[in-house]
């Protein structure tokens, strides 16, 4: 199984009902949660099966960032660490 917007809803992920700054423009739910590191931002993008954009913190100046496949959760928190 990939990633999808059921397994982050399932791991703590809320639909963010205001977009982060620089981010309006993007389709596609926004989901976000707080980690230790500061607050993560994620959408699945609909290039295929698990992929996903994700960032911590301000999206001009990231603390983390990714975007491709992600299988699961943890992977995705282990790539925001």
């Amino acid at each position: 199984m990939s990633m999808s917007e059921e397994l982050l809803q399932a791991s703590g992920f809320e639909p963010c009902p205001t977009p982060p700054p620089g981010w309006g423009n993007k389709s596609g739910t926004i989901y976000t949660r707080l980690l230790p590191q500061g607050r993560a931002y994620v959408r699945c993008l609909p290039d295929g099966p698990g992929m996903v954009e994700a960032f911590i913190g301000n999206w001009k100046r990231p603390a983390a960032y990714c975007r491709g496949a992600v299988q699961n959760v943890e992977q995705l928190l282990w790539l925001l660490a």
